[in-house]
C-alpha cells in the first residue's frame, strides 16, 4: 500500500486511474497553499505495528478540488451526520484542540444499542493530508490517513482529485 500511496502522491501511475483524456501531471503543480513546498514523498502517520494491524486502502478519482475533500473530513460533524450508523455523541474538546490539532470524543457504534467511546486527534501535516489517530479508548494507536492528490491544474473545471484513504 505504501508504494501505491507514494506513487500517487508523486503523480506517477495516476494515468491508470483516469479513463481517457489528457492527464495533468501533479508533479508540476501539486496545488499546495502559498509558500508550502511539496515533499519528495507523502507525509505518513506513525502507524501501529503491522503484526497488530489490519491495513486497508481505498483510492478513488473524484470530481472536486483537494481542499473540498480535506474540508469535508475536517468537519467535526462529518461522522455523526454522514455515518450515524457508526458514530454518535460527538463532542469537540475545545480545551485540548489547537490551531494545529482538532481533538474530539465520539462513540463508535457497535450496532443499534452498544457503542465504544474513543478520543481522536486530527492533524494536517500539509494542505492535502489529514491524519486521524485514536488516542484513547478502544483501538488506541489506530490511524486513518486521507490524502487528496489533484489530477487537474488550478482553475480547471471540473476539477479532478484522487482521494486515498489508508486505515
Amino acid at each position: 500500500a505504501c508504494g501505491l500511496l507514494g506513487a500517487q502522491a508523486l503523480g506517477a501511475r495516476l494515468a491508470q486511474l483516469v479513463e481517457g483524456g489528457d492527464l495533468h501531471d501533479p508533479r508540476r503543480d501539486l496545488g499546495f497553499e502559498a509558500g508550502e513546498q511539496p515533499t519528495d514523498t507523502p507525509v505518513l502517520a506513525t502507524r501501529p505495528p503491522l503484526a497488530d494491524s489490519i491495513a486497508s486502502v481505498i483510492s478513488l478519482a473524484v470530481t472536486c478540488e483537494p481542499r473540498d475533500i480535506i474540508a469535508n473530513r475536517l468537519d467535526p460533524w462529518h461522522g455523526a451526520w454522514l455515518h450515524p450508523y457508526a458514530f454518535s455523541d460527538l463532542a469537540v474538546d475545545e480545551t485540548e484542540s489547537t490551531p494545529d490539532k482538532l481533538v474530539l470524543d465520539v462513540a463508535y457504534r457497535l450496532g443499534r444499542t452498544f457503542a465504544v467511546p474513543v478520543r481522536a486527534e486530527f492533524t494536517c501535516p500539509d494542505s492535502h493530508t489529514i491524519i486521524m489517530t485514536i488516542t484513547d479508548g478502544e483501538g488506541v494507536g489506530s490511524v486513518v490517513e486521507t490524502h487528496a492528490t489533484p489530477l487537474t491544474g488550478p482553475g480547471t473545471h471540473p476539477a479532478r482529485t484522487v482521494m486515498t484513504e489508508a486505515v
